[in-house]
């Protein structure tokens, strides 16, 4: 972020008079503030990441109030962006604006094979959040497993199936360490739609050719 795109920023501010869903408002006056790890985890969780700018206090209408002080307002957040897992790095921008300091944090977005990002002092239920609006939200357990059940799906291609009798009946199964329930993969779709659809399509075996073999999208993908 340039200078002049935090002035714009600012100049937003004081237009909208509003948190976003990619941008969080802190005052930062009188020290930084002691609890970050909700909106660091927020940000890191959605796919724009986000930005929050200190210097200008929501209590007060949004007014432009300034940090205490640039250097050790940036440090301290970033004491606190080491206290999530995985860590965050965030790219500050310092602005002098009619004698007063303004600081922006910009948070990117974690990996999806690495999410959620969570603060480590309450563990990953407790402290993984979900922003929604202006508002950072716990995450649930489901939400979380949907990440979980994700990663499952990274290790490599779809293991072979596995061949058992029942009944005197042959019965053709895919490892179900490699198959996600249909459930969780609409929830995962759901958090980020499109490329999660891809990873399903590829793990899931929908259909089988004449020899047996599960097809999915055109290919073979596990015998």
């Amino acid at each position: 972020m340039t200078t002049e795109e935090f002035k714009d920023i600012l100049n937003l501010i004081q237009k909208q008079k509003t948190e976003t869903q990619t941008m969080e408002i802190k005052a930062a006056a009188d020290g930084c503030p002691k609890k970050l790890f909700d909106t660091l985890s927020g940000f890191s969780n959605q796919d724009d990441g986000g930005v929050i700018v200190f210097g200008v206090d929501e209590k007060q209408e949004f007014r432009e109030v300034g940090v205490y002080d640039p250097q050790d307002l940036q440090k301290q957040v970033n004491n606190q962006c080491l206290q999530m897992d995985p860590v965050v790095r965030p790219l500050f921008t310092v602005l002098e604006k009619d004698g007063k300091s303004f600081v922006a944090a910009e948070i990117p977005a974690v990996d999806l094979a690495e999410r959620p990002c969570y603060y480590k002092g309450v563990g990953r239920i407790k402290g993984s959040y979900i922003r929604a609006g202006d508002s950072d939200e716990h995450m649930t357990e489901y939400e979380i497993y949907s990440y979980e059940a994700f990663r499952k799906t990274q290790g490599g291609e779809a293991e072979p199936c596995r061949s058992f009798r029942r009944d005197g009946k042959r019965i053709d199964e895919c490892d179900k360490r490699r198959q996600p329930d249909f459930e969780h993969s609409h929830a995962v779709q759901s958090l980020s739609s499109g490329f999660f659809s891809r990873v399903w399509d590829h793990s899931l075996c929908s259909s089988r050719n004449a020899s047996g073999r599960c097809r999915r999208a055109g290919r073979e993908i596990c015998g």
